[in-house]
């Protein structure tokens, strides 16, 4: 399961008044337990903020800058950056072919799930 199909469960059990999930499934095994008085100001300073065309970090960690797109240009899939989490350095991807602007967090940077870290300029 990707870190982006956790997150919308997570949504849609807000969504729908639930707290608590279980899914198994070929091996897997995920449990999401929600807080019940989810409090307004645990969403994220940049929830609602981001634009739409962006990348964002697929994970929590460390920003770090990277990947051959020296000069901005970047083609779907290629790795534009990495997190780091933990021992881990996870890629961050191009979702599309474009020119990537300045990175939107600096180097060695918290970045939180979700978050953006690139725009995509028009060309």
């Amino acid at each position: 399961m990707k870190p982006s199909e956790i997150a919308e469960l997570a949504e849609r059990m807000r969504a729908a008044g639930a707290y608590g999930l279980e899914v198994e499934q070929g091996g897997f095994s995920l449990r999401l337990r929600l807080d019940r008085a989810f409090p307004e100001k645990a969403i994220p300073a940049f929830a609602g903020k981001m634009p739409a065309d962006t990348v964002r970090a697929t994970a929590p960690g460390l920003f770090r800058a990277g990947g051959g797109a020296c000069d901005g240009a970047a083609s779907s899939g290629d790795i534009v950056a990495f997190i780091d989490a933990g021992p881990l350095a996870l890629p961050v991807v191009a979702s599309r072919v474009g020119r990537l602007g300045s990175p939107l967090v600096h180097e060695g940077e918290a970045v939180e799930f979700g978050q953006a870290l690139f725009e995509y300029e028009e060309i």
